[in-house]
């Protein structure tokens, strides 16, 4: 059968034999679904969403799938297809509403990104992935086992483990076991807690990642050829990996390869920045952009990385999360900016709740930030929550912009400037 809309998967799952009250539809929204079994469902071209809890799915296609607020618990895909599917925004739906307990057996799987999201015990048994980018914000027990993996891109993995910890509770954040990886790059990723076991690795990539010397772990010969490679970020800031891995996966014949990458390259540990700023001071703006960008450091400015066909508020709020710091231009223009004000909003809340005391970094293109009084804030109504804004800002150890506000500046010195910043973003 095969569905093509919300509404019409909503009235397929009201004509289910079912208990009551194991599926609940408010307002033609998904509330939840329990307990049922799917076989031979095509879902295409729509946005699916709601909790599905003690699910399991068979011989279903899913082509086409906007998986929006789509909660996934202890459910079962078995011999089912994914195709040109996003699934995003599954962190913080109610309570436990990451995806958690999922099995994926004997699947397919082409054309899929996954963000914004955290999945947990997740099991990709058999499974043939191509096209794949998986970008979340937590990942713990996830595993990829006698998988085909393909063209993927795996990117930001974090270190999970409890230094504290014996070690005997632990999950992996990320196991590749006995899998085959081909064309496959991993980015800005901590496999302090991730492991490739008797994994085949053929054209495969580590930028700006740590590696540890448990990492890569062989009891048995390689099935296929093995040939990855890092760049010298990656080299720089492992662990010392064991000859033989070098040999066998990296094809490096020389054991001191973090001396020798020492002696050509710097480590770097650049923070990805979220510039904050008035559409007004646009120009200003573009100009420090394209100063970052050149020095190495990752920036979203709103003109130029601003996605298409999303709420404005989802994608202020959804990158500040996702970027390390918010680069505020403060100026008379941006302080008046409602807009910017909900940015500020957001980096504090993502400050208190990180505890973190550089979310911040601020540069002044004039003196407004210094002088605005919170009696004249306007509208009225917003006045606690702004003042709060400013007086963060005016925490942070601004740096002094304002003499290349203008078009025509030195840019010898602004050069410098830049350095300065680039140096402290670090």
């Amino acid at each position: 059968m095969e569905i093509r809309s919300i509404s019409g998967l909503n009235r397929y799952l009201k004509g289910l034999q079912k208990p009551a009250g194991q599926i609940k539809i408010i307002r033609n929204h998904t509330a939840y679904v329990k307990n049922q079994k799917f076989t031979g469902l095509k879902l295409n071209g729509f946005s699916w969403h709601g909790k599905y809890s003690k699910c399991k799915f068979f011989n279903c296609e899913f082509d086409g799938i906007f998986g929006f607020f789509l909660s996934l618990q202890d459910c079962e895909f078995h011999k089912c297809h994914f195709r040109n599917c996003r699934f995003s925004h599954f962190e913080y739906i109610g309570d436990d509403a990451s995806w958690d307990s999922v099995q994926f057996k004997d699947c397919y799987f082409a054309g899929l990104r996954f963000d914004e999201g955290e999945m947990y015990n997740i099991f990709f048994d058999n499974c043939s992935i191509e096209y794949i980018n998986l970008g979340l914000e937590a990942t713990e027990n996830i595993w990829f086992t006698e998988c085909k993996i393909g063209d993927s891109f795996f990117i930001g993995f974090e270190n999970t483990k409890d230094e504290n910890s014996d070690g005997e509770d632990d999950f992996p954040d990320v196991m590749f076991e006995e899998s085959v990886l081909d064309n496959c790059v991993f980015i800005k990723s901590d496999f302090g807690n991730s492991y490739f076991q008797n994994a085949s690795l053929y054209m495969c990539a580590f930028i700006d990642c740590v590696l540890t010397a448990q990492t890569f772990f062989m009891d048995k010969p390689a099935k296929y050829p093995n040939y990855a490679t890092m760049d010298f970020q990656t080299i720089l800031k492992s662990d010392n990996i064991d000859f033989d891995i070098l040999q066998e996966y990296f094809h490096i014949h020389t054991p001191d390869i973090k001396k020798i990458a020492d002696g050509v390259a710097t480590k770097t540990e650049f923070k990805t920045v979220f510039i904050s700023y008035s559409f007004k001071d646009k120009g200003f703006a573009g100009r420090l952009n394209d100063a970052l960008l050149a020095h190495g450091v990752k920036t979203f400015l709103w003109e130029k990385d601003a996605p298409g066909g999303q709420q404005l508020d989802d994608i202020m709020e959804n990158n500040i999360k996702q970027f390390d710091r918010v680069l505020f231009i403060a100026s008379e223009n941006s302080i008046k900016s409602k807009a910017c004000q909900f940015e500020l909003s957001q980096a504090r809340k993502k400050q208190e709740s990180t505890w973190s005391a550089t979310a911040f970094y601020v540069v002044h293109i004039d003196d407004f930030l210094f002088k605005v009084e919170k009696q004249r804030i306007r509208p009225v109504s917003k006045a606690d929550e702004y003042w709060e804004n400013i007086l963060e800002l005016r925490k942070v150890n601004s740096r002094d912009f304002s003499a290349f506000a203008a078009d025509d500046i030195d840019l010898k010195a602004f050069n410098d400037a830049i350095v300065e910043v680039v140096g402290e973003l670090k």
